[in-house]
């Protein structure tokens, strides 16, 4: 079940407070606009109704997908928790991600079927051979792709 709270969020251009839902948790299963907004980057946007000023919000969730038995944790700060999993997640594939885009990239990854820790992997040494030839940070993200 997918579970969201409200929270006051003051807007730094204009000062204006406002309420702003945040799910804390995400099931695909039960709700697949989640799962299809949090794809499109656009489940993080966030704009203020008095002055229009956006931002990408990210707070802590975790995102479930029992038909393909994994769970992220989104955990924008970096924390980790040395919780023990009840006996139900215990067979789930379970990981955390710092950012949205990490977030959509593990739920990709999963859903195609495909080894996380080998993909990371070959995005590392594309990234080694890319900073090479540039300057500066370089990030690289899994994208799935069709046939067509």
């Amino acid at each position: 079940m997918s579970t969201k709270i409200q929270k006051d969020i003051v807007c730094p251009a204009c000062g204006q407070t406002q309420k702003l839902e945040m799910y804390t948790s995400v099931n695909a299963e039960e709700n697949p606009e989640l799962r299809r907004d949090i794809l499109r980057e656009s489940m993080f946007d966030w704009e203020c109704r008095h002055c229009g000023y956006t931002a990408q919000m990210a707070y802590p969730m975790i995102y479930h997908d029992p038909m393909n038995a994994f769970m992220i944790c989104l955990r924008p700060s970096g924390a980790v928790s040395g919780a023990e999993p009840i006996p139900a997640v215990r067979a789930l594939k379970k990981r955390s991600v710092k950012n949205p885009q990490e977030l959509k990239e593990k739920i990709l990854i999963f859903e195609a079927g495909l080894d996380d820790a080998a993909v990371e992997l070959v995005k590392n040494a594309i990234v080694t051979v890319v900073r090479k030839n540039l300057d500066g940070n370089v990030h690289a993200y899994f994208c799935a792709a069709t046939e067509e």
